[in-house]
């Protein structure tokens, strides 16, 4: 990358909490992992807490509050993390679809578990 910027990277963990059929959180946090040291080459950046909180609200909308803690580590220019930022958001539509076509699925097979007579 051109100066001023520098390659960043994450090492996350994940997890996702169905609290009810229709609603779920994916939250996602930084972790540190022997397999994945920091390399020289590029800055560990640190995700103190991301979630998505996603509901539906008819079949093809759905409800999606995003909260981000995110430290990119070193020095950025404010006009670089304004424009990451703004992209960043973008994504969030991009994976509540993702999200709820999972959720769906999941509560199908349910269902489907629930109809076998078990």
């Amino acid at each position: 990358m051109p100066w001023p910027l520098k390659v960043r990277d994450f090492v996350l963990n994940s997890r996702v909490i169905r609290k009810t059929n229709e609603t779920a959180i994916w939250a996602v946090w930084s972790t540190t992992h022997p397999d994945y040291p920091v390399r020289d080459e590029r800055i560990r950046a640190w995700c103190k807490n991301s979630s998505w909180i996603i509901s539906p609200i008819t079949s093809y909308k759905s409800n999606v509050i995003y909260i981000a803690q995110v430290d990119l580590q070193g020095s950025i220019p404010t006009k670089i993390k304004n424009k990451f930022m703004t992209q960043e958001a973008m994504w969030v539509a991009d994976v509540s679809r993702y999200f709820m076509r999972q959720l769906n699925r999941r509560v199908k097979e349910e269902e489907e578990e629930g109809g076998k007579g078990g």
